[in-house]
């Protein structure tokens, strides 16, 4: 198996579509690139209410969205919400409902060079932080998870060293299982209890996440799209020649974790 890289993290969106497509218009020095991005969605449910929703891109410093939404759609109504995490909410009584999105995304590459990081382990952790550390129904952070935390990291110092060696474990212990549906569940304990360490992205992330949560590291998953070509491997983002990307099933997880004030040294 190859080994995956937790400690590199590129930007990439959070939303998802029936079918949809992204195209890369721009590539800059600096590693920055635009998208324009549609979705077309078409419910095949059908019923007197049907409800859509659509989680839409959350903006940071590696990921903005530069135009507005066009929205083009047959719903009664629909409105995208006013927060941290934006969602399109639509509804419809047509026996055909269908939804279009288009809008354009800047994405900036980051990665963290951890040799020239410092860290203070006796930072207070301020909520929004400490919320990272909090269990899950999904994701516990007692009992066997606990256990294989501790058994991972041993007598390992730092934040940092644990982080690595939970990393470590999970790239060189879990497989990727292509008969699980979507990018699975998540379902830490499930997995654990199982004795097999198989999954998506969703399940091997969520145990790298849980582990880390277990040894008191926040940490949490990120969930998106590939959107476009990845230099590194085109199970991170493939495009075709003209840089359109069908991205219908790009969908992805990826796992983040917080040193405590952690800055970039000199140099």
């Amino acid at each position: 198996m190859k080994r995956r890289d937790f400690f590199k993290f590129s930007g990439f969106l959070g939303a998802s579509s029936v079918l949809s497509v992204a195209t890369a218009d721009e590539i800059k020095a600096q590693k920055e690139r635009v998208f324009s991005l549609s979705f077309k969605h078409k419910l095949l449910e059908k019923g007197k209410i049907n409800r859509l929703w659509v989680p839409l891109v959350t903006n940071n410093d590696y990921q903005q969205t530069i135009s507005n939404y066009e929205v083009i759609t047959n719903a009664n109504e629909h409105f995208i919400s006013d927060l941290k995490n934006p969602t399109l909410y639509a509804s419809f009584s047509d026996e055909n409902p269908s939804l279009e999105l288009n809008f354009k995304v800047k994405t900036t590459e980051r990665n963290t060079d951890f040799s020239k990081v410092n860290f203070n382990e006796n930072e207070k952790l301020i909520p929004e932080i400490e919320f990272y550390l909090k269990p899950t129904a999904l994701i516990p952070n007692d009992g066997i998870v606990k256990e294989f935390a501790d058994k991972i990291v041993g007598k390992t110092k730092g934040d940092l060293e644990k982080a690595r060696a939970i990393y470590t474990w999970v790239a060189n212990t879990m497989q990727r299982d292509n008969s699980v549906i979507g990018c699975g569940r998540g379902d830490v304990r499930a997995i654990l209890q199982s004795g097999k360490l198989v999954g998506k992205c969703t399940d091997i992330n969520s145990v790298f996440v849980g582990l880390c949560r277990a040894v008191n590291i926040p940490a949490r998953e990120f969930f998106g799209i590939r959107v476009g070509q990845s230099r590194f491997s085109n199970e991170m983002g493939k495009a075709d020649a003209n840089g359109v990307a069908k991205i219908s099933g790009g969908q992805h997880c990826r796992a983040e974790f917080y040193l405590k004030r952690l800055r970039l040294g000199a140099g």
